[in-house]
């Protein structure tokens, strides 16, 4: 008999992984050569993952405590940390503000 199980098997080659970064990175050099390119950390919050992010010289942008704290710990200077998103406590706003972060907010 076959065992099944019901979550979902996530793979992340570390090579695809830095590939597309590059990729990314050279396009927006091009087009917008005073931005940014961020890793979403709600993709994967995954340490190791995000150290690949810092790697490639890349931003992340993140929407939570978890989310900062994951990249922090990955070695991602606060300055290259763009938090996003609405609704958010207070007190995240101002950890951020605090640390030296990219606040997004869109009226």
């Amino acid at each position: 008999m076959e065992k099944t199980y019901d979550l979902p098997l996530h793979i992340y080659y570390e090579p695809i992984i830095r590939q597309n970064l590059q990729a990314y990175k050279q396009v927006f050099q091009r087009l917008y050569p005073r931005g940014q390119v961020c890793y979403a950390a709600k993709a994967c919050t995954h340490i190791p993952i995000l150290k690949i992010a810092r790697e490639e010289d890349c931003g992340t942008d993140v929407a939570s405590y978890n989310e900062v704290r994951c990249a922090l710990e990955a070695g991602i200077p606060a300055n290259k940390l763009d938090l996003n998103g609405n609704c958010k406590e207070d007190s995240l706003l101002r950890d951020a503000i605090q640390l030296g972060m990219n606040v997004i907010a869109i009226a």
